[in-house]
């Protein structure tokens, strides 16, 4: 006989998915690319920014996931990236 089937991951929600991402870090950068590969200029210049200042911080390719990165501006009520949250805020 064959193995019962293991059971299915929950299916979390996009909202929910977006407040554990932004929150995952006390402070999380939403970017084109990654920390060491921004992929636009105004995600270099975020990352270059933020570094500069010696905070700790996350990153978060939005290229990586689709649905991150649509589901994110309306989340944020901000169309455009790079988009950096600090306690889960849109800053």
């Amino acid at each position: 006989p064959a193995a019962p089937a293991a059971p299915a991951a929950p299916v979390v929600d996009i909202e929910t998915r977006l407040k554990q991402l932004t929150t995952q870090a006390p402070v999380v950068l939403f970017i084109k690319g990654t920390r060491d590969e921004p992929r636009c200029g105004f995600s270099r210049k975020v990352v270059a920014a933020v570094t500069d200042t010696g905070m700790a911080f996350e990153t978060f390719d939005i290229l990586s996931d689709e649905e991150v990165r649509q589901g994110l501006k309306e989340y944020s009520n901000w169309p455009t990236y790079p988009q950096l949250y600090a306690g889960g805020e849109l800053l």
